[in-house]
């Protein structure tokens, strides 16, 4: 890795996570101080600061047009009359080729089907609305939700292109362009007239809650379901790997004002990101030199404990002029998190001698409180880590405030994000990944990341 020359171009790219991460990976179980308003599907955040997303966005006089469509099963419907009519729908918007955001939103609405049970397709309908309605037909929309489980309740639609145009556009989510569609989901509830906005990577358990407000009444049944997936055995991860890696990158001078420094070495720190910092703070970093970057005064140095029982400060020790590559996992866990660290061993071995020299694998455990450093280790023995290559815990608090600048926390272990965040602290380059994705391409994003010259 060769050290970035231009330390006011770094400066400024190095935020740019800040506004990627707060927007698309966290359960938006809070804002962040950070967050960005959910937007664009796949390119870099527009070059301005921008405020705090709220969780959900209320939208009232929406307009729903009854438009004639065909189903995965091609048979004719009609988006209000068959669909929406009298009914609570979750509503969001993919396309069969897209290898980014749509696979997470396709997981997402598998989970939540699940969780709202029997209401599935009774008083309760998930719709999945085509973006390219040239390319996907019933048959590509089917074989799409197959690889999730897909199943009664949840309907995937598609039809001619003047028709869907317009269906977007009346439910104002329409871009010219298929890869520029926002990754949110539509929550209405036709009887009352009430619909809001949620944004596409909440989790699944969030978004059945707000189903229930929507629903009075059916939230008993819906908290019982939602119930045993939190207090039963990991969710495991669907059947079938969705294609595609990439989701989301960013390099350029975004830093919200709040973030920039503050002239004469101050940290410009708004209230929201003090509120946001943990309760203890190593005084000094380990490089004098990134003291008062803005990176380091985001990211701070949490404290953390590896799989050694040693300490480790999140970005002086961890992420400072380093190439990162950071998942999210627990021992427990049997679904995801196997299958992520199998990808791990593998980038491991891709990256050789560079793991532990310039590039640092970061594997946090969302379940603080069981998972050990003795455990930790133990569960890194599997899949032969070697130096350079961290499993972290820590006080509840400390993870927790490291999970949430990561946008990786979940208020339970199984509901934690399936995604890679890559980045390059010297460059700026950062990116996320789909961590079930194909471990071929999932390596070719490392890559392109491990080896970006600025």
């Amino acid at each position: 890795m060769s050290p970035q020359k231009n330390p006011g171009k770094s400066v400024a790219r190095s935020l740019t996570l800040a506004l990627l991460l707060a927007p698309v990976l966290g359960p938006m179980s809070g804002p962040s101080p950070l967050a960005a308003q959910p937007g664009g599907h796949q390119h870099p955040t527009a070059p301005e600061a921008v405020p705090a997303a709220p969780e959900t966005e209320p939208r009232r006089g929406l307009a729903i047009p009854d438009t004639p469509l065909v189903d995965q099963d091609g048979r004719p419907v009609r988006f209000y009359s068959d669909l929406v009519r009298g009914k609570v729908v979750a509503v969001n918007f993919i396309f069969t080729s897209c290898t980014t955001i749509c696979p997470p939103m396709g997981a997402s609405f598998a989970r939540l089907r699940t969780l709202i049970g029997d209401r599935a397709g009774r008083d309760v309908h998930l719709i999945s609305v085509s973006v390219d309605p040239a390319r996907d037909t019933p048959a590509r929309l089917k074989a799409w939700s197959e690889r999730f489980g897909a199943g009664p309740g949840w309907t995937l639609v598609t039809g001619e292109r003047s028709e869907v145009t317009g269906l977007l556009k009346a439910l104002r989510v329409y871009t010219a362009n298929v890869v520029d569609h926002s990754p949110l989901v539509l929550l209405g509830n036709d009887a009352r007239g009430e619909w809001t906005r949620a944004y596409g990577l909440t989790a699944p358990a969030r978004l059945a809650e707000l189903i229930d407000k929507m629903a009075p009444g059916a939230g008993a049944a819906a908290g019982a379901e939602a119930g045993k997936g939190r207090k039963g055995a990991p969710t495991a991860a669907p059947t079938a790997s969705p294609e595609g890696a990439q989701a989301r990158h960013g390099r350029g001078g975004v830093i919200p004002a709040a973030y920039r420094a503050a002239p004469g070495g101050g940290s410009g720190r708004s209230a929201s990101a003090t509120s946001a910092a943990p309760a203890t703070d190593p005084a000094s970093p380990a490089d004098p030199a990134s003291a008062d970057t803005p990176a380091h005064r985001y990211f701070g140095d949490i404290p953390l404990v590896d799989q050694d029982g040693r300490p480790r400060r999140l970005y002086s020790d961890l992420i400072a002029g380093k190439v990162v590559v950071i998942d999210f996992m627990f021992t427990s866990c049997s679904g995801a998190c196997p299958r992520m660290s199998r990808t791990f061993e593998r980038i491991q071995e891709a990256l050789g001698e560079r793991v532990g020299r310039d590039v640092h694998l970061l594997s946090i455990s969302v379940d603080p409180q069981n998972d050990t450093p003795a455990k930790l280790k133990e569960y890194a023995a599997r899949y032969h880590a070697r130096p350079g290559w961290y499993f972290l815990t820590g006080a509840k608090a400390d993870v927790e405030a490291a999970l949430r600048k990561l946008g990786g926390y979940a208020a339970q272990p199984q509901d934690h994000q399936n995604l890679f965040i890559l980045g390059n602290d010297a460059t700026g380059l950062w990116k996320k990944a789909f961590g079930l994705a194909d471990p071929a391409e999932l390596l070719q994003v490392v890559a392109s990341v491990a080896d970006d010259r600025g």
